[in-house]
């Protein structure tokens, strides 16, 4: 499956599992991992190559073996996914159930101005780092070199998501809300087949046909603009169903409990395994094996999610203050790491031993920018969509028709 690192903005469902959150805090980290790795020219030749590394090599260790997960960007593309597609689910069943006046206009306010506030925030933020450490292409990544300096087209194209990113690649991570955006416009419409499908009680033949789909798409010969829909949105739709069919999700964990105390780290072990099984151009050659490896990888996302959301010890570990910490900022996050990497990367031209240092304080700026940009951009951002929902759902749809002037002569009685 082709993807690129990043991570979706949290969704707008209200009462939604704390535990869902601190996965996504989780994956925001593994995102900003994954940036910082991207630095080194070994590994940005194996994800843009690709160049499969020396055995033995420490790209080689981080890519061929499981410790991939610390490099697993594509995977978190999944997860954001997937996870976004159950929440906004979870709020559609609360909330465009048809009997609201006003709903889905509500909705709409709500969930565009909830993405696109903090976005526009992001690409200035963005703009003005790339103004101030000029982006000469001459890094030694093939990563660092691809962000060029700014210019107009790639700020309106990052200002309006449906295109996905400009060429300059000034905030690269964008890509992935342009599909956070169309899967969050065909939401009602999508939310209305599902209601309409047997979903109920077939959960997982839907969610093994979305993976099939999702995992042919790329190498149907399709055109691009068919092709990449047919990619990504069955893997919000994998979420819905999730949602929709909740019983089947909480029947298997109840089976796999059942069968004793070690099934579920065996479970969870499997679902890792799955998630970084080597993709085309990581290790997997050939049509089959990299559509393999792609299926894979969903159904690792599929079994992370509902151990999160049933499983005890994971669920209690994923509300931890950490973990939701890291969650409620996940989309701030995601919105500023990449600026802060690139930026002192070329600042640093940090390679080799020198890496470790420099991208332990890249994390660390970045987090701490992220927690700035929460409580300066985001959080106002989201309180302001709420507001302008609610006034949206208040409003009525047509305008209160003028009274009708009574006839001459006529008396009241």
């Amino acid at each position: 499956m082709t993807a690129s690192p990043t991570t979706v903005a949290p969704t707008v469902a209200p009462g939604r599992l704390r535990s869902l959150d601190g996965l996504r805090g989780v994956a925001a980290l593994v995102v900003v991992l994954h940036h910082t790795l991207m630095v080194l020219p070994q590994l940005a030749m194996v994800h843009l190559g690709p160049v499969l590394p020396e055995p033995g090599t420490a790209a080689w260790w981080i890519v061929s073996t499981p410790l991939r997960i610390v490099w697993a960007g594509q995977e978190a593309v999944l997860v954001f996914f997937v996870l976004s597609g159950y929440v906004l689910t979870v709020y559609a069943q609360r909330r465009l159930d048809g009997s609201r006046p006003g709903a889905v206009r509500a909705y709409y306010v709500q969930r565009l101005a909830r993405l696109y506030l903090p976005v526009w925030g992001a690409v200035a933020l963005a703009l003005a780092v790339a103004l101030a450490i000029p982006r000469d292409g001459g890094a030694a990544s093939l990563w660092l070199a691809m962000h060029a300096d700014p210019d107009a087209l790639s700020v309106v194209m990052d200002l309006t998501l449906l295109g996905g990113i400009g060429p300059a690649w000034l905030d690269s991570p964008l890509w992935s809300l342009a599909w956070e955006i169309w899967f969050s416009l065909l939401l009602p419409v999508m939310w209305l087949l599902v209601r309409r499908l047997p979903v109920r009680g077939h959960g997982g033949v839907w969610i093994i046909l979305l993976v099939a789909v999702s995992v042919a798409a790329p190498h149907l010969g399709l055109p691009v603009p068919l092709a990449r829909p047919l990619e990504f949105l069955p893997v919000f739709g994998i979420g819905m169903v999730l949602a929709h069919d909740s019983d089947r999700p909480h029947r298997a964990a109840a089976a796999v409990t059942a069968r004793g105390p070690w099934a579920w780290p065996a479970v969870l072990l499997l679902s890792w395994l799955a998630l970084v099984a080597p993709s085309p151009g990581w290790g997997a050659q050939g049509l089959v094996p990299g559509l393999a490896a792609d299926a894979l990888a969903l159904a690792g996302v599929v079994g992370l999610l509902v151990a999160a959301m049933t499983w005890g010890p994971l669920l209690r570990a994923l509300e931890r203050r950490p973990a939701q910490w890291l969650g409620r900022r996940s989309f701030s996050l995601y919105l500023v790491h990449e600026p802060v990497v690139v930026a002192l990367a070329l600042l640093t031209g940090a390679t080799g031993a020198a890496w470790v240092l420099w991208s332990t304080v890249a994390v660390v700026v970045s987090l701490a920018l992220a927690a700035g940009f929460f409580l300066a951009v985001e959080q106002p951002a989201l309180g302001l969509s709420r507001s302008l929902g609610e006034r949206a759902a208040l409003r009525p749809a047509y305008p209160p028709s003028p009274p009708r002037p009574r006839p001459r002569g006529s008396r009241r009685r």
